[in-house]
């Protein structure tokens, strides 16, 4: 199963196979610059988007590594089936109506497995897959995104909440993304064992329904400790309300939300409970991995600012240290006296817009030797105002770190006030653009939790292990 969810996941050769949705997919895949061969499969079509159509599988000029099949749930099977005959890699199945949707569905689904063999199988009642890393798009919808040379991979049971992370504006490098659906054969941690195999992938983020197996999550979870690949979840159904809709949305239970918590606590796996914290904690795991330390330098023009990152700091843990003495001779000698120099730091406005001397700064603040720097940033709107001297600031900070190399991000207080050009610029370079100062320092604080984790996992013991020294005892 992990060879062929390996085609799968980054064909070389691939076919579609239905009408509109599929067509769709041939689309997205060329959009995206994918340089392998595409096989249409439609016996009413002569192309799909200028690329030549087949009558039917037994036409293929070879064998394809993964199919994207969006026909009828019924036909799905029979299609299914002559792909792995064929000896097919992987499919992804669009189509709905399977163990979701009652006893008929369920014995479909039964199926539908069956017909499957030895192949992967994304879905059924998915969107597919998009690799960013390829140029693979196994995708009937649009989407957002943009290839990547390396970047973070999101597995998520929903395909709306997939499309939508897709569209994210964020900056945040998006390398693969995967909406397994109902599961049906290839679950979320054989997607993640396959990611762990791909050193482009950087940190891996899982959007779940309900709580996989928890003694091989636990064991995913330690191999990707050992591989320095960061874990993050976001899981539903927490609530009673929650807990039914999911259900009957992919046919899954939700199960224990404190056993869930207690099992990712012991294996070092993030958990959140928003979206945006979900996309901001995976870019700064991207930007930067592991944190080793809790200690926290913040820079920004506001005293009101300095005074609500030290608030949250102090609810995540983190340590807002003074300054070494080197540090504060620095920045004294480039602020003046007017300025109290401390950690965190209100550098005033009087330097604001002189580039030399915010580089100056910028260098003195990223020298302190904390563990993460932050520059509390928030451009004004573009269609109403003049943005040059904050790209000023970006540019005095960007010349600091380039010095410095020590871990640093710009955060704007609200999500809305760091712009998607910037946030790119700065990751280009290795800055870690922010969104949300709450979101930023909690991101923090779990890579932290990586860190301690990845430093300790020789001394982690998998759960059946655990479990069995129990029941033993």
């Amino acid at each position: 199963m992990t060879a062929n969810l390996r085609r799968l996941l980054a064909p070389q050769r691939l076919v579609v196979v239905g009408g509109n949705a599929a067509e769709a997919a041939v689309r997205s895949c060329r959009a995206i610059g994918y340089e392998g061969e595409i096989w249409p499969v439609n016996p009413r079509r002569s192309r799909m988007d200028g690329v030549q159509c087949f009558p039917d599988l037994a036409q293929l000029p070879g064998v394809p590594d993964a199919a994207f099949v969006s026909v009828p749930r019924e036909q799905t099977i029979s299609v299914v089936a002559e792909l792995a005959r064929l000896g097919t890699g992987g499919v992804v199945c669009h189509a709905s109506g399977y163990a979701e949707d009652g006893v008929h569905g369920e014995e479909l689904q039964r199926d539908l497995v069956a017909a499957a063999g030895e192949m992967a199988l994304i879905g059924p009642n998915c969107l597919g897959l998009l690799n960013y890393l390829d140029g693979a798009a196994l995708w009937p919808e649009q989407h957002g995104g943009r290839r990547v040379d390396r970047g973070v991979a999101i597995i998520t049971q929903s395909g709306n909440i997939g499309q939508n992370l897709s569209m994210q504006r964020r900056s945040l490098p998006l390398a693969q993304l995967v909406t397994v659906g109902n599961r049906a054969v290839t679950g979320v941690l054989d997607v993640v064992e396959a990611m762990l195999d791909d050193p482009r992938i950087t940190a891996i983020g899982m959007q779940l329904e309900e709580l996989p197996e928890g003694a091989r999550m636990s064991r995913v979870a330690l191999e990707a400790l050992r591989r320095r690949v960061p874990l993050v979840v976001l899981k539903s159904g927490s609530s009673e309300l929650g807990a039914r809709v999911t259900l009957s949305h992919t046919s899954s239970l939700a199960g224990s939300d404190v056993l869930c918590d207690a099992l990712f606590r012991r294996v070092g796996i993030v958990r959140v409970h928003r979206l945006e914290a979900f996309l901001e904690t995976l870019k700064l795991l991207h930007t930067w991995g592991a944190l080793t330390g809790s200690r926290v330098a913040s820079a920004s023009c506001s005293g009101g600012e300095a005074a609500y990152v030290a608030d949250l700091a102090h609810r995540q843990g983190l340590m807002l240290q003074d300054f070494p003495a080197a540090t504060v001779s620095r920045l004294h000698a480039v602020l003046g006296d007017r300025v109290s120099v401390r950690n965190p730091l209100d550098y005033h406005t009087y330097i604001w817009g002189d580039e030399g001397a915010l580089t100056e700064c910028f260098s003195a603040f990223l020298g302190s030797g904390a563990d993460a720097h932050l520059l509390v940033l928030d451009f004004p709107r573009a269609d109403r105002c003049d943005l040059q001297e904050f790209e000023t600031a970006v540019r005095a900070f960007t010349a600091a770190h380039w010095a410095a190399g020590s871990r640093a991000c710009v955060v704007s207080s609200l999500p809305e006030g760091l712009p998607e050009e910037i946030g790119l610029q700065l990751m280009a370079v290795g800055i870690a653009p922010m969104q949300g100062v709450a979101d930023c320092l909690a991101a923090i604080s779990a890579a932290c939790q990586v860190g301690r984790a990845q430093a300790g996992v020789s001394a982690i013991l998998p759960v059946e292990v655990v479990a069995a020294r129990t029941s033993s005892s």
